[in-house]
């Protein structure tokens, strides 16, 4: 699974982002994202903790704990 972005344009030209947590699959023979979540319009910030966490599930290992933060 990961983030995919949308980028639209609002009536005045600005983008506007939104967000989905999509999975890849196959259909008939034919790779497609099927969307697993609708997450909307995010900060620069919450998108990337959400991509930081949909690699820590995906590959547990990478994931570094500081242990002076832990208690």
């Amino acid at each position: 699974m990961f983030l995919k972005t949308t980028v639209s344009r609002a009536g005045d030209g600005s983008k506007l982002r939104y967000y989905t947590i999509v999975k890849s699959v196959r259909r008939d023979g034919i790779p497609r994202h099927e969307p697993v979540h609708y997450l909307g319009a995010l900060t620069d910030a919450e998108a990337q903790g959400i991509r930081n966490a949909l690699q820590a599930a995906k590959n547990p290992e990478s994931v570094f704990i500081d242990p002076s933060t832990s208690s």
